[in-house]
């Protein structure tokens, strides 16, 4: 896929903590598809494991059926703590965002704040999000439509939460490579293209 050889993220080594957190990407994707059965991603070069779950560089992904329509998500883990960044795309393209811990935010989650996202080429947008339960916060995706295929183009994307009080809690995404995790989701949602060959001519 345009020369980039998907491979296993750095959460899938040898360790014990490590394969136990193998898992994380795939129980959250199953419980974010909760219903029918998730289909494997036929045809995809990403490596792709038993439970339909495949995986190109950071970023682990899926989709499945419901009433004969696809439905697309993807996760990628943050390097600070056990947070992981999920994208979703709906049948009737209806995008979600949303930062979810494996546990739960070692902080309280305010019931609606707004976070902050950038990365190196786009500015910081602060976004309208929602911490309904302590390991959740869901972003209002809406104003995220037109500079969301900006910020998966870039190396990194960098989202700050804050707490009641004002103090914010920083983490970082390694976005690439992501041609194939993400290509159903831009596609679906976004009104992207092939962002790929745009970065090669850059």
């Amino acid at each position: 896929m345009d020369g980039i050889s998907p491979r296993r993220p750095s959460w899938n080594s040898g360790s014990p903590t490590n394969r136990r957190s193998t898992l994380i990407p795939a129980l959250l994707l199953s419980a974010v598809l909760a219903g029918p059965p998730i289909l494997p991603l036929a045809g995809s070069a990403a490596a792709q494991d038993r439970t339909g779950i495949a995986v190109q560089g950071g970023w682990a992904y899926t989709q499945r059926d419901r009433d004969g329509t696809a439905e697309f998500m993807a996760t990628t883990r943050a390097s600070e703590d056990d947070v992981w960044l999920v994208l979703g795309c709906a049948a009737d393209e209806r995008l979600t965002v949303s930062a979810i811990h494996a546990t739960r935010f070692p902080f309280p989650l305010s019931l609606h704040a707004p976070v902050q996202l950038h990365s190196r080429r786009v500015p910081s947008s602060s976004v309208t999000a929602s911490g309904t339960q302590a390991n959740s916060l869901f972003i209002d995706a809406n104003p995220l439509r037109h500079i969301l295929p900006l910020l998966i183009q870039d190396e990194q994307l960098f989202l700050s939460i804050p707490e009641p009080n004002g103090t914010l809690h920083n983490y970082t995404f390694s976005m690439q490579p992501n041609d194939v995790a993400l290509r159903s989701i831009r596609l679906g949602c976004l009104d992207d293209i092939d962002h790929s060959r745009d970065r090669r001519r850059e």
